[in-house]
C-alpha cells in the first residue's frame, strides 16, 4: 500500500473514524481496471471496500460541508486517456454512493497529489508536467492551471490552520513551499 495517498477527516460529533478513504493498488498491468477505494472505519475496527474497477487510483480527497461533516469523496485516476477525477457522495461512514464524473484533466495525465484549501478548491498535482491545476469547488474544469518550476510533482499538503502550501517532486528531489491565497481546509489532527 502506498501510504501517500491518505486523508483525514475534520471531526463531527458523530464521526469518530480517523483515516476514512484511502486508494490500495496492485502493481499489475496499467491498463486492467484492478484499482480499489477501501475506508477504514476506526470504530469498528473494519477496512471496507467502497468501490472499485479503476485504472489506477491515486490522491484522494475527502470534502466537509460547513458544519464539518463529510460529503464527498474525490480521488483522481491515473494512466487513463480521459484522466478523470471521480466522486461520490458520502452518506455514513464508510458508506458512498452516486458515482459521477467530478473533473477531468487533459488527457493521460498523471495525477498524484490532491488537497482542498478554506473555500473548497481542489488543488491537484499533475506528474510528468510538473502543473497545478485548480478547480473550483463544484468541479468541472479547472479554473486555473500553474506551470511549477519543476516536474515530478508528487504529494501536496497545507501547514495546519495556514496558507503555507507544500509540495514535493522528484526532479530535483525537493519540498516546495508557497503561501496560497486560502488557508487549507482543516484536517481531523488539528480539530483536538
Amino acid at each position: 500500500m502506498d501510504p501517500s495517498p491518505l486523508t483525514h477527516s475534520p471531526s463531527h460529533p458523530r464521526y469518530t473514524t480517523i483515516l476514512e478513504f484511502m486508494t490500495l493498488r496492485q502493481f499489475r498491468f496499467k491498463l486492467e481496471a484492478f484499482g480499489s477505494v477501501y475506508c477504514y472505519n476506526k470504530t469498528t475496527d473494519e477496512l471496507k471496500k467502497v468501490t472499485s474497477g479503476f485504472i489506477y487510483p491515486n490522491g484522494i480527497v475527502v470534502k466537509h460541508d460547513d458544519h464539518g461533516n463529510p460529503v464527498k469523496l474525490i480521488f483522481a485516476v491515473t494512466y487513463n486517456k480521459n484522466s478523470p477525477l471521480w466522486s461520490f457522495d458520502i452518506i455514513g461512514p464508510c458508506q458512498i454512493r452516486n458515482k459521477q464524473v467530478w473533473g477531468s484533466l487533459p488527457a493521460n495525465s498523471v495525477v498524484d497529489g490532491l488537497e482542498l484549501d478554506e473555500e473548497g478548491n481542489l488543488i491537484v498535482l499533475e506528474y510528468e508536467s510538473g502543473t497545478m491545476y485548480v478547480f473550483g469547488p463544484n468541479g468541472g474544469s479547472p479554473m486555473c492551471r500553474i506551470n511549477l518550476p519543476f516536474l515530478n510533482a508528487t504529494n501536496i499538503v497545507f501547514t495546519p490552520n495556514s496558507n503555507e502550501l507544500y509540495m514535493t517532486e522528484h526532479e530535483f528531489d525537493g519540498l516546495w513551499k508557497i503561501h496560497w491565497k486560502h488557508k487549507g481546509m482543516k484536517q481531523y489532527c488539528e480539530t483536538f
